[in-house]
């Protein structure tokens, strides 16, 4: 009945049974058959620490892809036809 109608009640689940079921039992069952309550993941928080140096690390990768950005590589064949794209010849 648990398996069907995930919302029952422990009133329902009695009036079904006939009987009173203990927690411990409902839970072992659900165990047995690798059931799992549904509930949220839960996630450590980060210290003002970590966000700071998260927030240092990614302002500094980001400032590195713009600078990778402006390179071209000599083997690359590629004609810039416009004014002067500003990328460095290496």
């Amino acid at each position: 009945m648990a398996v069907a109608h995930r919302t029952a009640s422990a009133a329902e689940i009695r009036a079904a049974v006939g009987t009173t079921v203990a927690q411990r039992t409902a839970r072992n069952r659900l165990l047995q058959g690798q059931l799992r309550a549904r509930r949220p993941v839960s996630c450590i928080l980060l210290t003002p620490n970590h966000c700071r140096s998260r927030r240092e690390w990614c302002q500094a990768r980001a400032h590195c892809r713009t600078e990778r950005r402006s390179v071209v590589f000599s083997d690359e064949s590629r004609f810039c036809i416009g004014a002067n794209d500003g990328r460095v010849l290496v």
